[in-house]
């Protein structure tokens, strides 16, 4: 990436940071009062979409090629872009890559938006 690429966070999101989260062409920073900005391209409206509502009281974030998942302090999530998602009530966690969507609920589930993805899928692994 060259200088003319570089995503430039404003000041007021530069300091007081305590969580920031990225993804090729967009960032995301959360500040110690869990507010949160995020900056970039905005392709496919993962930026733009995001109602100020989902900009306070923010626990996590986390970005993918197409979307922009935010959970709130309530433990709820709501996922903006390409393809929105949600809103989600009773989440402890959130990945989005591509156009996939998964989530972890209170009760330790996982659950995912793409239905040919299965749970256990996500967990079995080669090694022997």
């Amino acid at each position: 990436m060259n200088s003319d690429d570089q995503i430039s966070i404003s000041d007021d999101y530069s300091h007081n940071v305590r969580d920031i989260s990225l993804k090729r062409d967009n960032t995301c920073v959360i500040k110690l009062d869990n507010t949160a900005k995020c900056y970039g391209k905005d392709e496919y409206k993962q930026v733009s979409s995001i109602s100020n509502d989902w900009l306070i009281n923010v626990k996590s974030i986390s970005i993918g090629d197409y979307n922009i998942c935010i959970i709130n302090l309530n433990n709820n999530a709501q996922c903006f872009g390409k393809n929105p998602y949600g809103p989600i009530s009773n989440i402890l966690n959130i990945a989005t890559s591509d156009e996939i969507i998964c989530y972890i609920n209170l009760n330790n589930q996982v659950t995912c938006n793409d239905n040919s993805i299965l749970p256990d899928d996500i967990f079995k692994s080669n090694v022997n």
